[in-house]
C-alpha cells in the first residue's frame, strides 16, 4: 500500500501518504535470538569454504556488510591505497540497485589484513568486464547468495561442528556483538 501512495504522491493525485501513519505492534520483534558466532567459530568456519565464497564470508565477518552488498561489490569500489571500500550497491535475486538504507552507502575502513586478503583473491578470482568480485563465470554476473548461504555456508558450519544455524545474517550479528566486546560505538547517525 505503502508503494501505491508513494506513486499517487508522484503522480500529484494524493498530497500525502497515509500508510506513514499506520503503526503496527509487534511488527519488527524477533522470534529468535540470532546466532552469534565466537571468533574462533568463524576462524573455524573459513578453511571448510571454497572460493569465492571464503571470501564472501571473509568480508562479511571482517566489515558486517548485508550479503546483497557483499555480492555487489566491484574492484572499482575498492581503494587500496588508503585502505577504504566505498559501500555503493546492492544484488538481490541478480538486480542490481542502491543499497537497503542512505546509512549504508558509506566509506568503510580496511584492515591490512583483510585488503591483503582481497588482493591475493582478485589474483585468482574470475575476471570481468564490470568488475564484479564474486561474478558467477556462466553469467559473468553476482551470484546470487541464497544459493550460498544454502550450498555452502550451512555445509562448511556442519563441518566446522558448529551447531547453531549459520546464515549471512549470523556474521552481520557477529561482527555487531565483536564489536561491542571492544566498546566501539555503534551509534545511528541521528543518535549522535
Amino acid at each position: 500500500m505503502s508503494t501505491l501512495f508513494k506513486c499517487a504522491q508522484r503522480w500529484e493525485l494524493v498530497e500525502s501518504n497515509p500508510m506513514q501513519l499506520v503503526r503496527v505492534r509487534n511488527v519488527s520483534k524477533r522470534l529468535e535470538r540470532p546466532s552469534v558466532l565466537t571468533a574462533e567459530e568463524f576462524h573455524k568456519l573459513l578453511p571448510h569454504i571454497r572460493e569465492p565464497y571464503r571470501t564472501m564470508v571473509l568480508i562479511a565477518g571482517c566489515l558486517g556488510l548485508r550479503a546483497s552488498e557483499i555480492v555487489g561489490l566491484q574492484w572499482n569500489d575498492f581503494d587500496f591505497e588508503k585502505s577504504t571500500l566505498l559501500v555503493q550497491r546492492g544484488v538481490v535475486h541478480g538486480r542490481i540497485d542502491d543499497v537497503k538504507t542512505e546509512y549504508s552507502r558509506d566509506v568503510v575502513p580496511i584492515a591490512p589484513e583483510l585488503a591483503r586478503e582481497l588482493l591475493a583473491y582478485r589474483e585468482g578470482c574470475y575476471p570481468t568486464e564490470a568488475g564484479w568480485l564474486f561474478a558467477n563465470p556462466a553469467t559473468e554476473k553476482p551470484y546470487h547468495q541464497e544459493e550460498i548461504q544454502k550450498k555452502h555456508i550451512r555445509k562448511a558450519a556442519k563441518a566446522a561442528g558448529i551447531k547453531s544455524k549459520v546464515g549471512w545474517k549470523t556474521f552481520r550479528h557477529s561482527y555487531r556483538s565483536w564489536l561491542d566486546q571492544t566498546d566501539a560505538p555503534m551509534l545511528a547517525p541521528d543518535c549522535v
